[in-house]
C-alpha cells in the first residue's frame, strides 16, 4: 500500500480507539512527530484529541507497575484497564503480565 504524499491523518483514517494511556506531565502527555522534525507536544489527552481528531474513547491512569526495570507489568486486579479490555493478552518472553491479587482478601473472598 503506498500513501498519496500530503495526506492527512484523517485522509488515512488512522485510528486510536478505547486505549489507556500513562503520561509525564513533566515531560508533556504526548509527543506527536519524528525526532527529525519538530515534534508537536501536548499537555493533555483531550488537547492531543482535538488537534490531531484521532483519538476516541481514550483515557488517562496511573499505571502502577510493580518493576518496570525488571519488566514487571502487573497490575492490581481490580485496575480499571481489565475492565475495558486493553490490557495485552498472551505471553511475551521476558515479561511478566498479569493481575496482582487483592491483598485484603483470602483465597476464599473474604476480608482478613
Amino acid at each position: 500500500m503506498t500513501t498519496p504524499e500530503g495526506a492527512s491523518l484523517e485522509d488515512l483514517k488512522i485510528r486510536f480507539e478505547n486505549n489507556l494511556y500513562y503520561g509525564t506531565p513533566a515531560r508533556g502527555f504526548w509527543v506527536w512527530g519524528v525526532p527529525w522534525r519538530k515534534a508537536r507536544v501536548y499537555r493533555s489527552l483531550e488537547e492531543a484529541a482535538a488537534d490531531l481528531k484521532i483519538l476516541s474513547d481514550c483515557y488517562l491512569d496511573d499505571l502502577p507497575f510493580p518493576n518496570t526495570h525488571a519488566r514487571d507489568f502487573r497490575l492490581p486486579e481490580n485496575h480499571r484497564v481489565f475492565g475495558v479490555g486493553c490490557y495485552p493478552q498472551g505471553n511475551i518472553p521476558g515479561v511478566t503480565l498479569g493481575m496482582i491479587p487483592d491483598r485484603r482478601t483470602t483465597s476464599m473472598g473474604e476480608d482478613k
